[in-house]
Formats: C-alpha cells, sequence, structure tokens
C-alpha cells in the first residue's frame, strides 16, 4: 500500500500507516508545536512587525509498539528494506538525518563577463522558490532564509546543515550567443555531493519560456530523487510579458538594493534605487496594464518609504497615501480576490497610519485601525503561509484581541517563515505574551532562544529579570543585579540613567518576590522617574506591579494615576482585564474607579 503508483492510494500518516500495521487503537502519531508572542511592556512600540522562527519538536507516542513493528518491518521484509534505501530515487541516503523534503534553493550565480544577468538570475531563483513551495510535500527555505548565503563562499553542504536542508539546489547562469545557459544542480544537504543535475538552453529573448523550464526541470530532478509525483501550479499567471517580467527583476534588485541602504541610514542610497526602482515599474505598467505585482511593488516601496521617514509624520503620511492608492489600485485589478500580498500591503498601510497618529478622529481611528485587521486577516485567509501578515497581526491583536490570539498569530508568522527580517521582534513579542499569559515554562524557553540565536539583543538579558518576577519564577537577587549591570553596560550612553532605572525597577520585583520587602521598598524609593526621563510613566507602571506585590495598594494605585495620566490610552487595556499584575486590585473599588470599570 505504502508504494502504490496512485499516491493518494498510499497512506499519508505515520498513524494511517500503523493501522494498517494492526497498531493498537490507543497508538498515535503527535505534533507538538512550540511557540509564543511578545506584547511590549515598555513604551508602546510604534513600528507595525515585518516579520520570524517556528520551533517544532516531535513526540512520538507509538513507543516501543512502534520500535517493534520497525523491528519486524526489517527482519521480514529486508529485502525490501534495502531496495527502499539503495534504489536510485532514495532521498533518505546519507542526508545525515536532515529532511530530504527541506529544500533550499540557493540564489543563482550570474556568470555573464558584465554581470549583466543579476536581476534575471534574482527573478529565476525567486521563480523557483515560489514554484516548488507550492508543492504540499515539499518544505522550501524562504528567500529570506536563502538571502543571507547569497554572497557567502560557504560550501552547499554547510549551508545545507545550516538551514536543516537535506536537498540544496544551486544554478548558474550563462549567456552563450542570443540563447541562455542556466546549469541546474541537485546537492546532497549533508555531504555537498552533486546528486542530479540539468542543463537548459534556450533562446534570451523569452525569459518566461526559460523560467518556466527551469522549474520544470527542478520539478523532474526532485521528483527523481525523491520518488514521487511533483506538481507545479502555471507560473504565466502574472504576465505573458517577457519584456514586462524582465523589467520588474530589474525593479525588484532596485527595490533590495534601496532596502539596504535604508537599513544603513542611507537616505541618498535609498532614494536613488527607490526612485530607479519606481520608473521601471512604471514601464511594466504600460507593457501590462493587468499584472498586479508591479503595483503591489509601488506600494510596498512606498510603504518602506514612509517608514524610513516614520520621525516625519508629514512625509511618512504622504508615502502612506501613495502606498495605500497603489494597494487600492492593485486590489482593483484583483479579480479573483485572491491576491494576498495587495491585502497585507493595504493592512500593512492602515496599521502605521493608525500606528502614527494621523486619523485625530477617534471613531475614525477605530474604523481605520479594524480596517487593518480585517485586510491581513483577509491575506491570512487567502494564504495560510502569509508570514508578513501574521507577524503584524500578532503586533495589532495587542490592541483589538486577547493575548491568546496574539500568541496564535506569531506562531503562525514563524511556522510560515524561518527567516523573516525582524525574528529577533518577533522572539521578544513570544517572551512577553508568554509573559503576560503568566506561563514560566514559555518564557524560559523563548527568552532562551532569543539569546540564542541574538546574543548582542540586550532584550535577551533583560528577560531573565522579568522571568525572576514571575508567581513560578525563581528569584536570584545577585544575578539580578549581575544582569543590570550588563544591560546597563550595554545601553548607550545617553541611555543609561533611564536603563539603570528601569532595571532596578524590575529589580524591586524580584526583592519583593524574594521576600526582602523593605530592600524592594528602598530600591523603588530611589527609581522613580520624572516626566523628563520618562516622559510615558513606564517606569510607574512597573513600581505600581511591584507595590501590589508588597501589598501596599494606595501606593499601587497612586502609581497607576501617575501613569495614566501620562498615558491615558492605556487605562482602557485594563477595564476588562487587569492581567495578572493586579489581580489583587480587582475588587478594590478605588481601582475599579480609576480604570472607569462598571459593576
Amino acid at each position: 500500500a505504502a508504494l502504490n503508483k496512485v499516491v493518494a492510494d498510499r497512506p499519508q500518516t505515520a498513524a494511517q500507516f500503523a493501522e494498517m500495521l494492526g497498531a493498537p487503537p490507543g497508538a498515535t502519531a503527535t505534533r507538538y508545536t512550540v511557540s509564543r508572542n511578545t506584547q511590549t511592556r515598555r513604551t508602546q512600540q510604534r513600528t507595525p512587525p515585518r516579520g520570524a522562527v517556528t520551533v517544532t519538536v516531535q513526540k512520538r507516542s507509538l513507543l516501543a509498539w512502534g520500535i517493534g513493528v520497525a523491528a519486524l518491518v526489517l527482519l521480514a521484509g529486508g529485502g525490501i528494506g534495502w531496495w527502499l534505501t539503495h534504489r536510485s530515487g532514495s532521498a533518505a541516503a546519507d542526508v545525515g538525518g536532515l529532511d530530504p523534503n527541506h529544500i533550499a534553493v540557493l540564489y543563482f550565480k550570474d556568470l555573464s563577463p558584465d554581470k549583466s544577468l543579476g536581476a534575471v538570475a534574482d527573478g529565476f531563483t525567486e521563480g523557483l522558490i515560489s514554484a516548488l513551495s507550492q508543492v504540499p510535500r515539499l518544505s522550501v527555505v524562504s528567500k529570506g532564509g536563502v538571502g543571507a548565503w547569497r554572497d557567502s563562499t560557504a560550501s552547499p553542504d554547510s549551508i545545507g546543515r545550516a538551514l536543516l536542508s537535506g536537498m540544496v539546489v544551486s544554478g548558474e547562469i550563462l549567456p552563450v550567443g542570443d540563447k541562455l545557459r542556466v546549469q541546474l544542480n541537485l546537492i546532497n544537504g549533508n555531504t555537498g555531493a552533486a546528486i542530479r543535475g540539468a542543463t537548459i538552453t534556450q533562446p534570451a529573448g523569452d525569459l518566461l519560456a526559460v523560467r518556466d523550464s527551469l522549474a520544470e526541470q527542478a520539478a523532474l530532478l526532485i521528483r527523481a530523487q525523491l520518488g514521487d509525483e511533483i506538481r507545479l501550479r502555471d507560473q504565466r499567471e502574472g504576465t505573458q510579458s517577457a519584456a514586462a517580467w524582465s523589467l520588474m527583476q530589474r525593479a525588484e534588485r532596485l527595490h533590495k538594493e534601496g532596502t539596504a541602504a535604508s537599513e544603513k541610514s542611507d537616505t541618498a542610497g535609498l532614494t536613488r534605487s527607490f526612485n530607479q526602482a519606481d520608473s521601471l515599474l512604471a514601464q511594466v505598467e504600460g507593457l501590462d496594464k493587468s499584472w498586479i505585482d508591479p503595483v503591489v511593488l509601488q506600494g510596498a516601496l512606498a510603504y518602506e518609504r514612509s517608514r524610513f521617514f516614520g520621525n516625519n509624520p508629514t512625509v511618512a503620511g504622504r508615502w502612506i497615501e501613495e502606498g495605500l492608492h497603489r494597494a487600492d489600485q492593485a486590489l482593483s485589478l484583483d479579480k479573483a480576490k485572491n491576491d494576498a500580498d495587495a491585502y497585507e500591503l493595504r493592512g500593512n498601510l492602515r496599521y502605521w497610519k493608525w500606528n502614527l497618529e494621523l486619523e485625530r478622529d477617534p471613531a475614525a481611528a477605530k474604523v481605520l485601525l479594524l480596517a487593518a485587521q480585517s485586510d491581513l486577516e483577509a491575506a491570512t485567509k487567502i494564504n495560510p503561509s502569509q508570514a508578513g501578515a501574521y507577524a503584524t497581526l500578532s503586533h495589532l491583536y495587542n490592541h483589538t484581541k486577547a493575548n491568546s490570539d496574539v500568541v496564535i498569530a506569531a506562531r503562525e508568522a514563524l511556522r510560515s517563515d524561518a527567516f523573516l527580517s525582524n525574528t529577533d521582534v518577533i522572539i521578544r513579542r513570544l517572551v512577553y505574551a508568554s509573559y503576560d499569559l503568566g506561563n514560566l515554562k514559555d518564557v524560559d524557553y523563548w527568552c532562551s532562544e532569543g539569546r540564542r540565536r541574538f546574543p548582542a539583543n540586550p532584550d535577551f538579558t533583560e528577560c531573565r529579570i522579568w522571568q525572576m518576577t514571575m508567581k513560578s519564577g525563581e528569584p536570584n537577587v545577585p544575578l539580578a543585579w549581575a544582569l543590570s549591570d550588563t544591560l546597563v553596560a550595554m545601553a548607550p550612553a545617553a541611555n543609561r540613567s533611564y536603563t539603570t532605572l528601569y532595571n532596578h525597577s524590575i529589580i524591586a520585583g524580584v526583592l519583593a518576590r524574594a521576600g526582602l520587602k523593605d530592600s524592594a521598598r528602598h530600591v523603588l524609593a530611589r527609581s522613580r522617574g520624572t516626566p523628563d526621563t520618562d516622559p510615558t510613566a513606564d517606569l510607574a507602571n512597573i513600581q505600581a506591579f511591584v507595590y501590589t506585590m508588597l501589598g501596599d495598594k494606595a501606593e499601587a494605585i497612586g502609581m497607576l494615576k501617575t501613569y495614566f495620566n501620562a498615558s491615558p490610552s492605556r487605562r482602557a487595556n485594563m477595564v476588562d482585564d487587569s492581567g495578572w499584575w493586579f489581580r489583587d486590585l480587582d475588587s478594590d473599588p478605588e481601582f475599579i474607579r480609576l480604570i472607569g470599570r462598571t459593576r
């Protein structure tokens, strides 16, 4: 049955296979996904997220029964077992425990003498990533994941092991007269050995034909290796114009260059690259007025500009409106209502506009926020792996839904793309959402994961102190002070005074949790902020929490008054749920009046 020629007739899961072998009724094979979210505890983050990592742990409950069946199969069917692992299509052979269905498509190399095919090479690479990602059986590393290795001299096996990919696809593109020659290689991700290869030579004038042939050949190579059918989606659903596609790839290349300039705060570089990209995209529109992708990219360029100039609301606002115009234009072209990128773009722009408080009317601002949520959710319904939309929702839901919804959205973002550009932000969000839910185990996991992946990020040192303030945490006062000293040393000189007050306020909570109440009160007394050092009174919020732990309700409510006076919008967050920080105040009449809760 497992070797049935009709794929659909084969057992699709380990559980189904177990049933065919006579598994007892209680035997199961389960999958446990570990993921959390982050809710900002400091001054509210103004930049909506762009994107992080799922950690998936396999738990088998077939246990000894499964081991026994495996042994029986090996003993009774040794010939079949040998054939399965030695046939030419074997994917399991010599991949060192890596998943052969998890594939990394490396950026193709441009071997043209003048390096004029770089944009085309990128287009072929990203087109192949997109095409293979549509195959249910395959798990393909995102372009963000392989992009980090674009100019690396690391060997394919090193990259394969780093990306946990059992198979790596590489390619080279070279002009030969009036034709293009593309060499495609399928490589063992564990050993770096070449498994299979193919050469495609076609007229350079029809780049779409080359792109489609490339995807078809890659599918054939992978199918020959995995011994299963690989079906590709028709790539020609975008444009039929090879000229338009070629210009689009050049615009995408300029987009990357502008983004790199943005990360270096290079205003001139960003402006130059994005202006050139806009010019090319205008030409693309002239060649194919029905193609949605160039319009979405124009909107994305406007969105990135608005973020770059986020400290200047007037300039940012102009780019937001330009982006919204492009998003609406794209959605008007989307007759089938299935372009997830267009919905994500409009949702991001609307949420960014709301974050910058560019909509002054409170009622209109609420409508704007819910419209952003609706767009982003529409994107995830169209494409359940729309990582960027999930990432933004994991931030937006802090204003519209419960912590559990934040967690789910962040988990989906990480599941969809393990290489989002702001993985550290997502992991931080997971740490603090877990903290708000009172889940120490998850806080510990994500705090450790963040520290492992981003050792220079102070957030993942700070979260170790926060852990000690939790009800089930283990307060270690000497360690808390040592971590605080580390954080102060890591902080920019201009921020060290506030960082000291902030960390000491948290340590007061550690002292309170350790039963050292007088020491906690002493630390709180010398850690007060001022309107100059702490304009949003976040320190008062933290100290209100610590005073609640100490049983000093009057002091706690006084600190909350200071906090709400500086940040009045935060009062509404406590009306329905004050969280575990202030659970002990829930029945206090003055607290009820302060937050405006009606009984």
